[in-house]
């Protein structure tokens, strides 16, 4: 069913309009057989996922990852787990939110262009290597 529906978007999207039922058994029939083989290219480069690959346990020190550490063109995304009184450590309703992602945000994105993800919880003591 989505897949139909998709098919039908876009084809609508496209300008080409709908195919005729006569049209779309034609098609079908002689795109049933086709197959299309892919060799990969040998490599021993590491095989990347984009935008799911590798995560860092989030730092601030920038010393953790040099410009030219093998691992710097392969990962993606830093990973924060703090535990909430970080972000609310005073009083409740008083949060420290520009403290606490200004620095993240300086180093990761506008520095290293990495993405960031987070995680708070009302204890992370569980994951002490995370915390």
């Amino acid at each position: 069913m989505f897949a139909t529906c998709t098919f039908i978007a876009l084809c609508l999207l496209s300008g080409t309009g709908l195919p005729s039922p006569a049209q779309g058994a034609a098609q079908q029939a002689t795109s049933a057989f086709v197959t299309q083989r892919v060799v990969p290219v040998v490599s021993t480069a590491p095989l990347v996922n984009p935008g799911m690959g590798l995560y860092l346990a989030g730092t601030l020190d920038a010393t953790d990852m040099p410009p030219d550490a093998w691992f710097a063109s392969l990962l993606q995304i830093g990973y924060f787990r703090d535990d909430w009184a970080v972000l609310e450590p005073d009083a409740e309703g008083q949060y420290r939110f520009d403290d606490y992602f200004n620095p993240i945000f300086d180093l990761w994105v506008n520095r290293w262009h990495k993405r960031v993800a987070f995680r708070s919880g009302s204890s992370t003591r569980a994951y002490p290597l995370l915390s």
